[in-house]
Order: C-alpha cells, then sequence, then structure tokens
C-alpha cells in the first residue's frame, strides 16, 4: 500500500502539478490508492509520525550537509547520492557485508 500511495505522491507532483503539502490533497490521494481514509486523516491530524520525520531530517542536516537530493544512506555510513550508477551501490553493500561478516546470498529464511 505504501507503494501505490509514494507513486501517487510522485505523479502528483511531476505530472499532475498538484500541492503535495496541501491537505486536501493529500486525502484525495489516500482515496485513490484505497487508503482508509479515516485513519489517514487521524493519523495525518495527529501528526502521529512528525517527530520521527523531523529527526530523519536534522540527522541528515547535521550529517550529510551538501549532500544532492536523493541521498542513499547504505549500512548507515555509505552515502550515494542522485543517479548513481548500480556499481556504486553495488559496491556500498559489498563494503558492509564485508565488515559485517555476511555474504552473499543473503539467507533470511
Amino acid at each position: 500500500m505504501f507503494q501505490r500511495f509514494h507513486t501517487a505522491l510522485f505523479k502528483a507532483f511531476f505530472e499532475e502539478s498538484r500541492n503535495i503539502g496541501d491537505r486536501e490533497v493529500l486525502i484525495s490521494l489516500a482515496k485513490e490508492v484505497g487508503l482508509e481514509v479515516e485513519k489517514f486523516v487521524s493519523n495525518f491530524d495527529q501528526g502521529s509520525s512528525e517527530n520521527e520525520v523531523w529527526a530523519d531530517y536534522e540527522y541528515v542536516q547535521a550529517n550529510y550537509v551538501g549532500w544532492g537530493i536523493p541521498l542513499t544512506i547504505i549500512g548507515e555510513r555509505y552515502p550515494v547520492m542522485g543517479a548513481s550508477p548500480i556499481a556504486v551501490y553495488r559496491r556500498a553493500i559489498d563494503l558492509c557485508l564485508a565488515t559485517s561478516g555476511l555474504t552473499y546470498p543473503l539467507s533470511f529464511g
């Protein structure tokens, strides 16, 4: 469900030039993708995730000033900026695995 809402946000902003900072636009997107609208509105109005979002924002501002958007942090220590080649992501993952003792293929079963 998250992915559908996330995709709808991008489409609304980049393709339809809708104001995704507007409460009513967000509610209409929630309806469009089939979210439980009453729960969405309740969570939105309560700001239930606001502190977590601000904490993430402040962490990035304090630790990655000057980096671009999008910025992906791999393994909480390897920042990868923008539309980097897949080899850059693989290298960061390899470095994380090398220091963790894990190996390919990862098994979660």
